[in-house]
Protein backbone atom coordinates (compact mmCIF):
# COMPACT_ATOMS: atom_id res chain seq x y z
CA UNK A 1 0.00 0.00 0.00
CA UNK A 2 3.08 2.35 0.76
CA UNK A 3 4.21 1.59 -2.30
CA UNK A 4 1.35 2.02 -4.86
CA UNK A 5 0.92 5.71 -6.65
CA UNK A 6 -2.27 5.23 -6.88
CA UNK A 7 -4.98 5.65 -3.90
CA UNK A 8 -6.67 2.09 -2.05
CA UNK A 9 -9.85 1.66 -1.09
CA UNK A 10 -9.72 -0.76 1.48
CA UNK A 11 -13.03 -2.58 3.01
CA UNK A 12 -12.48 -4.66 5.26
CA UNK A 13 -15.87 -5.85 6.58
CA UNK A 14 -18.35 -5.49 3.51
CA UNK A 15 -21.03 -7.55 5.08
CA UNK A 16 -21.06 -4.75 7.88
CA UNK A 17 -24.09 -2.39 6.58
CA UNK A 18 -21.98 0.81 6.80
CA UNK A 19 -22.27 2.07 3.20
CA UNK A 20 -25.97 2.49 2.17
CA UNK A 21 -26.58 2.39 -1.16
CA UNK A 22 -28.73 4.76 -3.76
CA UNK A 23 -30.51 4.61 -6.83
CA UNK A 24 -28.22 1.81 -9.41
CA UNK A 25 -26.48 0.51 -6.20
CA UNK A 26 -24.33 3.54 -6.16
CA UNK A 27 -23.01 4.01 -2.44
CA UNK A 28 -24.31 6.56 -0.25
CA UNK A 29 -21.77 8.59 1.43
CA UNK A 30 -22.94 10.56 3.95
CA UNK A 31 -20.29 11.07 6.23
CA UNK A 32 -16.50 11.52 5.25
CA UNK A 33 -13.60 11.41 7.94
CA UNK A 34 -10.56 12.86 6.90
CA UNK A 35 -7.53 12.20 8.98
CA UNK A 36 -4.45 14.24 9.57
CA UNK A 37 -1.20 14.86 11.00
CA UNK A 38 -0.17 18.20 9.09
CA UNK A 39 3.01 17.53 7.24
CA UNK A 40 3.20 19.21 4.27
CA UNK A 41 2.59 16.30 1.93
CA UNK A 42 -1.38 15.27 2.83
CA UNK A 43 -2.98 17.86 0.64
CA UNK A 44 -3.45 15.05 -1.95
CA UNK A 45 -5.55 13.03 0.51
CA UNK A 46 -7.18 16.41 1.53
CA UNK A 47 -8.08 17.24 -1.90
CA UNK A 48 -9.69 13.34 -2.35
CA UNK A 49 -11.72 14.43 0.51
CA UNK A 50 -12.94 17.26 -0.48
CA UNK A 51 -13.61 15.84 -4.44
CA UNK A 52 -15.56 12.51 -2.79
CA UNK A 53 -18.00 15.30 -0.17
CA UNK A 54 -18.42 17.27 -2.78
CA UNK A 55 -19.57 14.43 -5.44
CA UNK A 56 -21.90 12.71 -2.68
CA UNK A 57 -22.94 15.66 -0.99
CA UNK A 58 -21.60 14.47 2.07
CA UNK A 59 -20.35 16.31 5.62
CA UNK A 60 -16.83 16.31 5.54
CA UNK A 61 -14.88 16.36 8.87
CA UNK A 62 -11.43 17.28 9.49
CA UNK A 63 -10.23 15.08 12.28
CA UNK A 64 -6.55 15.32 14.07
CA UNK A 65 -5.35 13.64 17.15
CA UNK A 66 -3.25 15.31 19.28
CA UNK A 67 -0.66 12.21 20.50
CA UNK A 68 1.11 12.93 24.42
CA UNK A 69 -0.53 16.52 25.58
CA UNK A 70 1.36 16.72 29.55
CA UNK A 71 -1.68 17.86 31.18
CA UNK A 72 -5.08 19.41 30.75
CA UNK A 73 -3.54 23.17 30.52
CA UNK A 74 -1.24 22.02 27.39
CA UNK A 75 -3.79 19.93 25.79
CA UNK A 76 -6.95 22.92 25.84
CA UNK A 77 -3.99 25.06 24.58
CA UNK A 78 -2.87 22.43 21.80
CA UNK A 79 -6.15 21.43 20.72
CA UNK A 80 -7.44 25.11 20.21
CA UNK A 81 -4.11 25.84 17.75
CA UNK A 82 -4.95 22.33 15.68
CA UNK A 83 -8.47 23.19 15.25
CA UNK A 84 -7.39 26.60 14.28
CA UNK A 85 -5.14 24.83 11.96
CA UNK A 86 -7.99 22.32 10.23
CA UNK A 87 -9.84 25.55 9.55
CA UNK A 88 -7.05 26.64 8.12
CA UNK A 89 -6.93 24.16 5.48
CA UNK A 90 -10.32 24.46 3.97
CA UNK A 91 -8.89 27.88 2.79
CA UNK A 92 -9.06 27.75 -0.82
CA UNK A 93 -10.87 25.08 -0.89
CA UNK A 94 -14.35 26.12 -0.12
CA UNK A 95 -17.24 25.14 -1.79
CA UNK A 96 -20.87 26.62 -1.10
CA UNK A 97 -22.17 22.61 -1.04
CA UNK A 98 -19.60 21.72 0.95
CA UNK A 99 -20.62 21.50 5.03
CA UNK A 100 -17.10 21.11 6.69
CA UNK A 101 -16.70 20.38 10.58
CA UNK A 102 -13.66 19.92 12.62
CA UNK A 103 -12.63 17.51 15.38
CA UNK A 104 -9.34 17.29 17.39
CA UNK A 105 -8.79 14.50 20.44
CA UNK A 106 -6.22 13.76 22.43
CA UNK A 107 -4.66 10.34 22.62
CA UNK A 108 -3.23 7.05 20.34
CA UNK A 109 -4.32 8.54 16.82
CA UNK A 110 -5.53 5.04 15.96
CA UNK A 111 -6.95 4.37 18.64
CA UNK A 112 -8.70 8.02 18.69
CA UNK A 113 -9.92 7.77 14.65
CA UNK A 114 -11.95 4.59 14.93
CA UNK A 115 -13.91 5.50 18.49
CA UNK A 116 -14.34 8.99 16.61
CA UNK A 117 -15.32 6.95 13.32
CA UNK A 118 -17.73 4.75 15.54
CA UNK A 119 -19.18 7.58 17.25
CA UNK A 120 -20.14 9.57 14.34
CA UNK A 121 -21.06 6.72 12.15
CA UNK A 122 -18.28 7.89 9.14
CA UNK A 123 -19.13 5.78 5.92
CA UNK A 124 -15.34 6.64 4.67
CA UNK A 125 -11.77 7.08 6.30
CA UNK A 126 -9.64 9.08 3.68
CA UNK A 127 -6.19 9.49 5.41
CA UNK A 128 -2.56 9.40 4.22
CA UNK A 129 0.00 6.03 3.79
CA UNK A 130 3.47 7.18 3.65
CA UNK A 131 6.97 6.23 4.11
CA UNK A 132 9.34 3.02 5.19
CA UNK A 133 10.09 3.40 8.50
CA UNK A 134 11.29 0.82 10.86
CA UNK A 135 8.87 1.90 14.06
CA UNK A 136 6.43 1.51 11.15
CA UNK A 137 6.92 -1.41 9.60
CA UNK A 138 8.02 -3.06 13.28
CA UNK A 139 4.99 -1.80 15.17
CA UNK A 140 2.45 -1.27 12.39
CA UNK A 141 1.12 2.35 11.40
CA UNK A 142 -2.23 4.41 12.13
CA UNK A 143 -3.43 3.99 8.71
CA UNK A 144 -2.69 -0.22 9.24
CA UNK A 145 -4.76 -0.15 12.51
CA UNK A 146 -7.10 2.07 11.21
CA UNK A 147 -7.85 -0.47 8.03
CA UNK A 148 -7.60 -3.33 10.51
CA UNK A 149 -9.90 -1.84 13.54
CA UNK A 150 -12.53 0.97 11.36
CA UNK A 151 -16.31 0.40 11.30
CA UNK A 152 -15.95 1.81 7.52
CA UNK A 153 -14.30 1.42 4.53
CA UNK A 154 -10.60 3.37 4.25
CA UNK A 155 -9.15 5.29 1.66
CA UNK A 156 -5.23 5.29 1.82
CA UNK A 157 -3.77 7.87 -0.52
CA UNK A 158 0.12 7.15 -0.57
CA UNK A 159 1.99 10.79 -0.72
Amino acid sequence: MRKVCSPVLVVSNPAGNVMTTGPGGKPRLRRILYCTDFPMNSGRALQYAISLAVEYGAELTLFHVVEGAPDLTAAKAVISARTEQLDNLMAGNSSEHLKVKTAVRCGKPYEEVVGYAKQVQAHLIVMTARGDSLDRVVFGSTTYRVIQLGPCPVLAIHT
